[in-house]
C-alpha cells in the first residue's frame, strides 16, 4: 500500500437543458494505492474539490448582458480499479461519491452590483454519486520522477445538483499531479 498527495485543476459544468458554461476550479487531497499485481491495482482519493458553472448571455429585448456563476465545494471520494497497460501508462474507472459542503450563486445584469446567494441544502442535494474514468501515469521506475504521477479524468454525476429542477448533474475534467511516498 502506498500513500500520497494529489492536487490540480477542475473544469466543470452543471449539465442541464438550459445555459451551462465551464467553470475553473481546483482539487487537492490524498491518495492511497494498492497494486494487486503487475497489471492491476486499486486506488482511492479523498479530495477537497470545486464544481459549478458560469455563463453570460445577451438579452435581445433589453440589450443587456446577464452574468451567472455557481460555485460548489465538495469532499469527493473516487475509488478506482486501475489497469496498467504500458510501463508508464494506465487506465482507471470507478464510482465517485461526493458530499457538498456548501457554495454560492452569483448573478448580475449589465453593470449592476453582483447579487450573491448562499446555497443551502433545501435547494441543493448534499450527496452526489457518479462515475469517473481516466488515464494516469504509472511508476516511472529507475528515473528521477519515480514518485510523481499525472492523472487526467472525466467525471459525470448521476444525482441532481439542484433539487426539483429536471436533470442537472456535475460533470467535468480533472487534471492532477500527485506525489506518492514510498
Amino acid at each position: 500500500m502506498h500513500y500520497g498527495v494529489i492536487g490540480g485543476l477542475n473544469i466543470t459544468t452543471i449539465s442541464s437543458n438550459e445555459n451551462n458554461g465551464l467553470k475553473l476550479g481546483f482539487n487537492i487531497g490524498g491518495v492511497a494505492k494498492y497494486k494487486i499485481n503487475e497489471k492491476n491495482g486499486i486506488a482511492a482519493n479523498l479530495l477537497l474539490s470545486t464544481a459549478g458553472q458560469q455563463y453570460s448571455k445577451w438579452e435581445e429585448n433589453n440589450k443587456i448582458k446577464q452574468y451567472h456563476s455557481s460555485s460548489l465545494y465538495y469532499i469527493n471520494i473516487p475509488i478506482f480499479y486501475q489497469y496498467y497497460f504500458l510501463d508508464i501508462l494506465g487506465i482507471e474507472i470507478g464510482p465517485r461519491f461526493g458530499y457538498c459542503l456548501g457554495g454560492k450563486q452569483k448573478s448580475k445584469i449589465g453593470v449592476e452590483k453582483w447579487q450573491v446567494e448562499k446555497l443551502t441544502n433545501d435547494k441543493y442535494n448534499s450527496f452526489e454519486f457518479g462515475i469517473a474514468i481516466g488515464i494516469f501515469s504509472c511508476d516511472f521506475d529507475h528515473s528521477s520522477m519515480e514518485n510523481f504521477s499525472v492523472n487526467l479524468r472525466w467525471f459525470y454525476g448521476f444525482t441532481n445538483v439542484i433539487k426539483d429542477s429536471g436533470h442537472n448533474s456535475n460533470s467535468g475534467i480533472q487534471i492532477s499531479i500527485g506525489y506518492i511516498f514510498r
